[in-house]
């Protein structure tokens, strides 16, 4: 049953119900746009992974990944020791969004064709499908490279602006978990993009880098 504005709020409060729980019930438009956001990142993310398999077989996984870690370049005790399941958050969005299959790189054949993101190989099978959204979302994080990212503000559980250490551009992304943990002068390693007005993360290292690497990374940038 819908609540009248000036009703008695049903709490017990005694005050009115738009001077008490209706405020703490009204969702923020941007929470909204987050939550939906999120939502179809999920649902892609599935459909996406589903995609690559099926184009590419059970093979491209693993060459995607050889290729991420550079394996072929390193002896097994090397790869052995390499903590593969915390580079996940950042392999997969990196596997789905700009690994591109290379017969020359990965000296493995497989079904796929070359040349072409998992996301770009999903627009053009399944484009008619998808919602404006869906489409606006795949285009906006596509072949958009990972950067180091240093956080100036950070709002816990809310959101956190970041500062590209390489280009100096700025972006202010919602964020509800890492907002959490990271603090002002971290530097964090990923992807940040802003969807309709809503700046969000797609792919982030689990490693919390310290503040003083800061000036290795600007050397990095002077250097390429």
């Amino acid at each position: 049953m819908k609540i009248g504005r000036n009703a008695p709020c049903p709490c017990g409060s005694g005050k009115k119900y738009k001077k008490c729980c209706m405020l703490k019930n009204v969702t923020a438009p941007d929470e909204l746009d987050y939550r939906r956001l999120s939502e179809v990142y999920n649902t892609l993310f599935d459909r996406l992974v589903e995609h690559a398999e099926r184009v590419f077989g059970p093979g491209g996984f693993q060459v995607a990944l050889e290729e991420y870690w550079l394996w072929p370049e390193k002896d097994e005790e090397e790869q052995a020791g390499e903590p593969v399941e915390r580079q996940m958050p950042l392999f997969l969005p990196w596997f789905l969004f700009n690994w591109e299959y290379d017969f020359g790189v990965a000296g493995v054949e497989l079904y796929g064709p070359i040349e072409q993101t998992v996301a770009e190989l999903y627009l053009r099978d399944r484009g008619p499908r998808l919602t404006a959204l869906e489409r606006r979302f795949i285009e906006a994080v596509n072949r958009k490279p990972y950067t180091f990212y240093e956080v100036l503000e950070v709002d816990p559980g809310r959101e956190i602006l970041l500062q590209d250490v390489l280009s100096g551009s700025r972006i202010r992304v919602s964020e509800r978990s890492g907002s959490q943990h990271l603090r002002p002068s971290d530097i964090v390693f990923g992807r940040a993009v802003v969807i309709d007005g809503i700046g969000m993360i797609v792919g982030l290292s689990t490693y919390v880098i310290p503040p003083s690497y800061k000036p290795m990374i600007i050397d990095l940038r002077a250097r390429m």
